[in-house]
């Protein structure tokens, strides 16, 4: 019995009480309440994020942008808009550690999500795609785990839950950041929410509320 609950153990098939992963296996989000909250990001594997476009989706990322630049390019696959190299650069992106592709199929974008993964030379492959079938999130989960890199999908639909999912979240715009809900997480419970305050990080972006103002979109 030891034996069997050590191998779906190791397989992350079954945790015990509400254990976070060990710190090797996280990458820190670059927000303190994001972290306390998950533990940060899955190190590898296939991640969801289920958001309307331009609420601040790609904000939450910049710090694992910064991170994972120093470990290989960031592949970037059918972005909804063009994106500016000088905006990004202006937040610690290097242009040239991004690959994008825009304008193909659905089909030829799973296909070069996979192929960057398996080549090795993406860290992080970002793909924005309406939904995945169990076969085509199987595997990109399985290239993204043997290269230790991360999938990452954006979509405005409801993810399916029984896919091979490391961490999935649901993002809701608020007036000084974003509410987070957890769909699925591979090492813990689902349905919890928390709120990340931006107003510090770009007071330019999220005028100053009331206390009860804050306190009203902190509880929404």
């Amino acid at each position: 019995m030891h034996s069997l609950l050590e191998q779906l153990t190791q397989r992350q098939w079954l945790w015990q009480g509400s254990a976070l992963p060990a710190a090797g296996q996280q990458l820190s989000s670059g927000y303190a309440e994001f972290d306390r909250q998950l533990g940060g990001w899955p190190a590898s594997g296939l991640l969801v994020l289920q958001s309307q476009p331009a609420i601040g989706e790609l904000r939450l990322l910049l710090p694992l942008f910064k991170q994972l630049q120093q470990q290989g390019l960031l592949g970037l696959i059918n972005p909804p808009q063009l994106l500016q190299a000088e905006p990004l650069a202006a937040q610690g992106i290097n242009p040239s550690q991004l690959l994008l592709l825009s304008g193909v199929s659905e089909t030829d974008a799973l296909w070069a999500a996979e192929q960057l993964l398996q080549s090795g030379l993406c860290r992080l492959v970002l793909l924005w795609q309406g939904t995945l079938a169990r076969k085509a999130a199987r595997r990109l989960q399985l290239a993204a785990q043997a290269q230790q890199a991360l999938v990452l999908q954006l979509t405005t639909q409801q993810p399916e839950l029984t896919l091979p999912l490391a961490l999935a979240l649901q993002l809701l715009p608020q007036p000084q950041g974003l509410q987070l809900k957890v769909l699925k997480r591979r090492a813990g419970w689902a349905g919890q929410q928390f709120y990340l305050n931006w107003q510090d990080e770009w007071p330019e972006l999220y005028p100053v509320l009331s206390r009860t103002q804050t306190a009203l979109a902190e509880t929404a």
